[in-house]
């Protein structure tokens, strides 16, 4: 029953029970990938999924939920008009609270006053802040589970349909615990500052704002440890990473999930690899 799970969940008892006997009997897989901006969690975590011979893995992210309401946030915005809009308009959006929504109001206006047609999805340093404001100030001060129970009933609907799942934007503590007492394998990739600083340049033709680079959503995981394997990835190389990280993966990749789904007395010591 999904009511022994740590948080709530919105998926139906059934959907939970045939994702968890499709865990159990390995018809379906749980990857989580953690690490800062840069440090390859998308590139590699799509590489690893299609190594590893999950080829119908479905990629999932903690921040698609965050992304798609301040979407509907910024629709919203638009549609009364930046200069016409008022902060009650978006109570809706934070459980009632009059100080977070004129927080959110004030950083929105920004952000369609300069880029009128933008969306969530853009890298805009205001858009990144403002993500960082609904995200993390907003909505895990108010439930720190709040987009954890949304994307885990999102990958519990796919896995009861027999499909993997890999996740590639775990950035606090609990996205990385939780998935585990559902026997997903989670992978922590770390890269040097130089590493970071060139890739994201390479990425994206500029760097972040300060304050983005050591938010908290990049940083509560420095010194977590209760991964099952610690990687350093300063590496060019995509598909000669990708293919270590899976040959470490691979020997034991059945025989954990077989033995960790459901419990909740993992081993708490990590692997250590330098690429």
């Amino acid at each position: 029953m999904k009511e022994k799970f740590p948080i709530n969940l919105t998926v139906s008892n059934e959907v939970y029970e045939k994702a968890l006997l499709n865990l159990e009997n390995q018809t379906s897989f749980i990857l989580v990938f953690s690490g800062k901006m840069g440090s390859g969690k998308d590139t590699l975590g799509e590489k690893v999924s299609q190594n590893l011979g999950l080829e119908n893995a479905v990629r999932c992210y903690y921040a698609d939920a965050l992304k798609n309401e301040l979407d509907e946030v910024l629709e919203t915005v638009k549609d009364a008009g930046v200069e016409n809009v008022n902060y009650e308009m978006l109570l809706k959006y934070v459980n009632n609270r009059e100080d977070f929504a004129k927080g959110l109001l004030e950083r929105v206006k920004v952000i369609l006053t300069k880029y009128p047609n933008t969306h969530a999805r853009e890298r805009h340093d205001e858009v990144r802040e403002c993500l960082q404001y609904f995200g993390t100030v907003v909505w895990r001060s108010m439930d720190s589970e709040h987009w954890t129970s949304i994307t885990l009933s999102q990958i519990l609907e796919i896995v009861s349909t027999g499909k993997s799942v890999y996740v590639t934007d775990a950035r606090f503590p609990n996205e990385v615990a939780l998935p585990k007492l559902l026997g997903a394998k989670t992978v922590r990739l770390n890269v040097d500052k130089d590493t970071q600083i060139r890739r994201i340049l390479e990425r994206d033709g500029k760097l972040p704002l300060d304050e983005a680079m050591v938010h908290v959503s990049e940083t509560s995981l420095d010194t977590w440890e209760d991964f099952d394997i610690i990687v350093d990835n300063n590496v060019d190389d995509e598909d000669k990473a990708a293919q270590k990280i899976s040959n470490i993966l691979q020997p034991e990749t059945r025989e954990v999930f077989k033995t960790q789904t459901f419990k909740k007395d993992f081993d708490s010591g990590s692997k250590f690899y330098d690429l």
